[in-house]
């Protein structure tokens, strides 16, 4: 059996280096796929920490189908 892998990434104002960081990421991931070394039904999670640049704007719009995305909201306490 394959294992799954679940590759979390946090970011905060990323938007210089995002989209490389995507590219390289997934092409690892594809590889790793390819080789059956991980699962098809393996994930790449992108955590955006309250980004106040275009970081999540970059992500959803470099989104494949193997990226999850999660944006963390500001609460008052």
């Amino acid at each position: 059996m394959t294992p799954n892998l679940a590759i979390i990434v946090p970011c905060f104002n990323e938007e210089e280096i995002i989209k490389d960081t995507i590219s390289a990421l997934n092409a690892a991931f594809k590889a790793l796929v390819v080789e059956k070394v991980i699962s098809e039904n393996s994930f790449i999670l992108f955590i955006d920490d309250g980004s106040s640049d275009n970081t999540l704007r970059l992500l959803k719009q470099n989104r494949t189908g193997n990226i999850k995305i999660v944006k963390l909201l500001e609460e008052n306490f």
